[in-house]
């Protein structure tokens, strides 16, 4: 018989379902050596190049909001094995991503639509389940208003890192944050109360505790061993079954009866007539008029934002304390410093990179002794080799990036590139003892046909010169441990980079 026709609505039903299976599978993923992947650097550097939102914003707080998982699919945890509703790297409730489409997809869709003037590729939306013209239908369908925060493919677009983060930016734009913490607060509780919160912290309630503490437990209120009743398993079409409250051995006590021989005692239950109980630890109390409720879920789902002692939960934090706690959160204070750690180069973007590595020929620094044919060398000012990527070096680094992405080839490396190994020999952290200036001759292993000629990692040498490098440019280490002498896609583009510029610088400047 001939093969039965598939109906499309099932078969898109079905990729759909599997889909909802997998995010639900990977929502509790998290591994914290998971690090932030090779295509979420490029679209990161593309949607701040296209928005002019800060750079080193979009790393911290998907950094803090995803629990340094990158994660698209991650929930948050909460009491009882559950998992909250919020959902992808910045953490949307779907409501909060139902309003943000509504109000800016014209300007999601324009600002990742292509620019040949400008030199931008249009970016693809595609994630999951859904291409790229899928994903803009969505949006304009939101848009529309025939989506509401309910609909399942709306939820599901929360875990595209693209639509996402420009998401993220649109947000900021519409609460009027002015400072990092702010940005956060203002997408952790909605602008109006995160501005109550602000009030709070930096008024006359700014010592009261931010959690009000659970109430005290009622002595006169029976309890289920007082009750004198037996408590009963009451599941319909079930035995009732006796619920043992009393340790295997316990005797009755005799009113002015000692134990008997052989009893086990049980704290309460075996007091003598007329002893009196042991002293009621005394609960937790402090003033929080204007607190959230303990149980409240922002609260619940966010111990170690409110309390000093995380899920102890005795200790909240004061207003002001919190203002501070957050800072700290969202590293407010090194969120460029972040940029050149995931990175491995800065960039001449809003918070894409420290002060302190801007190049002024006035103060040029100390000096860095680039390697030249043979034994010479030429010094040049630190800062001019390693100063924030101009616009132009910018969409290099993208290029190189993405074709790295596109050719399967975005994965921790254990070899060098030729070019990678060149710039870490001309900046004079991979020197040969008698090779000359071919670091190819001294550390490369013949890995046999197709391979040929490689600079593997695993060479002291070699692994020596790469945490040098790292040291040099502000890049941090891999997350995962295992991975700490590998190369990462991003340091060997970074590498690529810093040569181009300095076989320019070179070509320009006259030595002997």
């Amino acid at each position: 018989m001939p093969p039965r026709p598939t109906n499309a609505a099932i078969a898109r039903q079905q990729t759909l379902e599997r889909f909802e299976a997998r995010a639900e599978r990977r929502a509790r993923g998290y591994d914290r050596t998971q690090d932030i992947r090779p295509s979420q650097l490029l679209t990161l550097l593309d949607v701040a190049e296209r928005t002019g939102y800060n750079l080193g914003q979009l790393l911290a707080t998907g950094e803090h909001e995803s629990a340094h998982t990158w994660n698209d699919f991650v929930r948050p945890p909460l009491d009882g094995g559950r998992l909250g509703s919020a959902a992808g790297v910045w953490q949307f409730q779907p409501r909060t991503f139902e309003r943000v489409i509504h109000l800016y997809g014209a300007e999601l869709l324009a600002l990742t639509a292509a620019d040949p003037a400008r030199g931008r590729r249009r970016l693809d939306l595609g994630f999951g389940p859904f291409c790229d013209a899928h994903v803009r239908m969505i949006v304009r369908d939101t848009m529309a208003g025939l989506r509401g925060p309910e609909d399942t493919e709306l939820r599901l677009l929360r875990h595209n890192f693209t639509v996402l983060a420009i998401a993220k930016y649109l947000l900021s734009k519409d609460s009027g944050a002015e400072d990092p913490v702010e940005d956060y607060l203002f997408h952790f509780l909605g602008a109006a109360e995160g501005r109550r919160v602000l009030t709070l912290a930096r008024g006359e309630d700014k010592h009261t505790r931010t959690v009000k503490p659970p109430p005290l437990p009622d002595p006169t209120a029976p309890t289920a061993a007082s009750a004198g009743t037996r408590i009963r398993d009451t599941l319909p079409g079930r035995p009732a079954l006796l619920l043992e409250l009393a340790p295997k051995g316990y005797k009755q006590l005799t009113p002015g009866a000692a134990p008997a021989p052989g009893a086990r005692a049980a704290d309460a239950v075996l007091r003598r007539p007329g002893e009196s109980p042991p002293a009621r630890t005394a609960m937790a109390h402090w003033p929080a008029p204007h607190g959230f409720a303990h149980d409240s879920p922002v609260v619940t789902g966010n111990a170690g934002m409110f309390y000093r002692d995380g899920q102890g939960r005795s200790d909240p934090y004061t207003w002001a304390e919190l203002l501070a706690h957050l800072e700290r959160r969202v590293q407010a204070d090194r969120q460029p410093q972040l940029v050149r750690a995931k990175y491995g180069v800065g960039f001449a973007l809003p918070g894409g990179d420290m002060p302190q590595w801007t190049f002024d020929p006035q103060r040029p620094g100390p000096d860095i002794e680039l390697q030249l044919a043979g034994e010479e060398v030429l010094a040049l000012p630190r800062a001019k080799i390693l100063a924030p990527l101009s616009a132009r070096e910018t969409r290099d680094y993208q290029r190189r990036l993405a074709a790295l992405i596109a050719l399967g080839q975005a994965a921790p490396a254990t070899h060098l590139s030729d070019a990678a190994a060149r710039v870490l020999w001309r900046l004079g952290l991979l020197t040969p003892a008698d090779a000359g200036d071919d670091p190819m001759a001294a550390f490369a292993m013949d890995m046999g046909p197709g391979w040929g000629m490689v600079v593997r990692t695993e060479h002291p040498a070699v692994r020596k010169a790469l945490h040098a490098f790292r040291e040099l440019v502000g890049k941090s280490a891999p997350e995962e441990p295992a991975q700490a002498d590998w190369l990462l896609p991003a340091e060997r583009v970074a590498l690529e980079v810093y040569g181009a510029r300095i076989e320019r610088i070179l070509a320009t400047k006259p030595h002997d």
